[in-house]
């Protein structure tokens, strides 16, 4: 859950998420700490473990705008935590973990291209939306159970870059073919008031031909110290992109590609930058709205004509 209200430039937010996970038929052995594990009783037979987490956090920010576009928001935020997991018996109800106070600041432009129009459009604009942040959260000092539940690590200081970029391919329709479609826009509504039905709303003078949504990469650079190896400082693990365009407003693309093979780590080996597809997903919805439909109703009422 997300809420927020704004006054200006000044907004202030909050979240709170919650999740539950089961895993039926798990050996009884499993729910174990160690030391019952040593002892001379077993938890026979299978059961099924639970585990949940749940955060919020609360924050302020304020938006300075510079030059055009851009816009530079400093940001101060408090955040908490809380886990339950079976496998330690102190946590299979919820332990909350420190609180913690984060500051940051973040920066956002826009970077247009513009080149000569072709067929129907007057002029094709390419838009890049680079962001980079910045936060830091200075070290906590946890209780020996919350270092437990949530791990040694996530105790020490954080200090974090984060670097994204949208971009979008976007064009202009001459003016003949926006007056042209208004024209046909109105003729439809006049026959939908004498009981047709209405099936376009009249045409946008800009559209986006193509779009592509990617998420921002995260490097921590107090991570990567603690390691002495700068490519663990990614907290980023996949580079997932969207694809979008008015053309297809049905159509749902998007694929993700996993950064780096973490299988040496287990052996304690280093992290290795290894990009490759782990994921593909293509989808598409018609409606009476789409593009195929409406050619095909115009074709048919030429036919019938």
């Amino acid at each position: 859950a997300r809420a927020g209200m704004s006054l200006g430039d000044l907004s202030l937010s909050g979240s709170f998420t919650t999740r539950e996970t089961v895993f039926q038929n798990v050996p009884g052995h499993f729910f174990l700490s160690e030391e019952e594990v040593d002892g001379p009783e077993l938890l026979q037979g299978t059961g099924d473990f639970h585990s949940g987490t749940a955060a919020w956090s609360g924050g302020l920010s304020f938006q300075q705008g510079l030059i055009g576009s851009t816009t530079l928001t400093p940001s101060v935020s408090i955040e908490g935590s809380m886990l339950s997991v079976d496998s330690i018996p102190e946590a299979r109800e919820f332990v909350a973990g420190q609180k913690r106070v984060r500051s940051g600041v973040s920066l956002q432009t826009d970077i247009y291209g513009f080149y000569p129009g072709f067929r129907r459009f007057e002029a094709v604009r390419h838009k890049l939306t680079p962001t980079a942040s910045w936060s830091y959260a200075p070290e906590v000092l946890p209780t020996e159970l919350q270092s437990r539940v949530f791990g040694p690590t996530s105790a020490r200081a954080q200090n974090s870059f984060t670097i994204g970029l949208n971009q979008t391919w976007e064009a202009k329709i001459s003016p003949e073919e926006v007056e042209a479609g208004v024209n046909d826009s109105l003729e439809v509504a006049v026959s939908s008031m004498n009981g047709g039905e209405l099936q376009r709303p009249p045409p946008s003078e800009n559209i986006v031909l193509l779009g592509l949504q990617t998420n921002a990469i995260s490097y921590d650079l107090i991570e990567a110290d603690s390691t002495g190896n700068f490519i663990d400082g990614f907290k980023t693990l996949t580079l997932t992109n969207r694809v979008v365009s008015d053309y297809l407003r049905g159509l749902k693309l998007s694929f993700a590609h996993n950064l780096f093979d973490d299988a040496a780590r287990k052996e304690g080996g280093p992290r290795e930058l290894s990009p490759h597809l782990s994921q593909l997903s293509l989808g598409f919805s018609l409606d009476n709205e789409s593009g195929i439909f409406r050619a095909l109703g115009s074709l048919l009422s030429m036919m019938g004509a």
